[in-house]
């Protein structure tokens, strides 16, 4: 028998997706494992489908609370865990059966891999594959936390398991964001700072659930404010790890500050928050001069009321 491999399953009101989701984890080919459920108050069924499918499977831990949100459910969940290796696994999406056991032999292989991650098929409502996560998303080369930064999140959270010791010394969940957002995207690269990460990139680890309340279109100025914040929460990641700017360069990381004003003007001009829009394009400007694309649309003022909705579907496709 090899090491304890705990999962982590926040929930909260997916009561249709999660005795999939749960069934997933169970049927894997590695024995080995808990799973630590953590019912973030919700409402709906959730509940009984986790209670029904505990007395079948002692490996599931049960613990319930009064709703506190996504940060701090995680956290709950790390130290209610025991396995020397875990994952976090959202409740609408699931796993393959082979998972668990292709990425601890990876950690067992070499002590000093601290994170190990994998493709994501993107599925909809029912489960039908759309499209996989690496095809919008392809990893970059290069060291891991460095071209993270500097890019994009080229890793779906529920793809990837960690090194409890390696993750212990980055401390909790953190964000500056009121709701938490990103807080997964800044652990991984915290976590990677830490040793070595090792990209499974032809294997599929998770199915992300592509559904109405994950997909966040209609939700524009919530991204806006998303942005904003993903822009303060980057300057902090910076503040805490001194010596990483100079490894990124100046320059990448000006415009990774600046991308995030960028998108979320992108995002007010679509919701015809004129005045909002102009002043995060500008705010993108002042920090990298040389984002043209920001002047662009600071001159073209309500010309993305034209031309908005093609060019979200064409920004879309890439972020999700």
């Amino acid at each position: 028998m090899g090491p304890l491999v705990s999962y982590i399953v926040p929930c909260y009101n997916y009561g249709r997706y999660i005795e999939q989701c749960l069934r997933s984890i169970l049927q894997q080919t590695y024995s080995n494992i808990e799973i630590v459920v953590i019912n973030d108050g919700s409402t709906d069924n959730s509940e009984k489908i986790i209670l029904q499918l505990a007395t079948l499977d002692s490996r599931i831990r049960y613990f319930t609370q009064e709703n506190r949100g996504l940060l701090p459910t995680k956290n709950r969940g790390v130290s209610e865990s025991k396995g020397i290796y875990f994952s976090f696994v959202d409740a609408d999406d699931y796993v393959p059966a082979e998972r668990t056991q292709k990425m601890v032999e990876v950690f067992e292989k070499d002590k000093d891999v601290v994170f190990v991650y994998g493709d994501a098929c993107v599925v909809d409502e029912k489960g039908k594959p759309i499209k996989n996560f690496f095809e919008v998303y392809p990893p970059v080369n290069g060291e891991f936390s460095v071209e993270m930064f500097a890019h994009y999140c080229f890793v779906d959270f529920s793809a990837s398991m960690f090194r409890r010791s390696a993750f212990d010394k980055t401390g909790p969940f953190w964000s500056l964001a009121p709701r938490g957002e990103s807080q997964d995207y800044l652990k991984m690269m915290e976590v990677g700072l830490e040793g070595r990460v090792v990209c499974l990139r032809n294997t599929v680890t998770a199915f992300y659930r592509r559904h109405g309340e994950n997909v966040t279109e209609g939700q524009i100025e919530k991204k806006v404010e998303r942005y904003a914040c993903l822009q303060k929460s980057l300057e902090e990641f910076i503040r805490r790890h001194p010596g990483l700017e100079q490894k990124i360069g100046e320059k990448r990381v000006l415009w990774r500050y600046a991308r995030c004003h960028f998108m979320g003007g992108f995002y007010a001009g679509l919701a015809k928050r004129w005045d909002l829009a102009r002043k995060e394009y500008a705010r993108a400007f002042r920090l990298y001069p040389s984002f043209v694309n920001a002047l662009a649309w600071i001159s073209a003022g309500r010309g993305v009321a034209f031309l908005g909705y093609p060019l979200y579907r064409l920004v879309a496709r890439r972020l999700y």
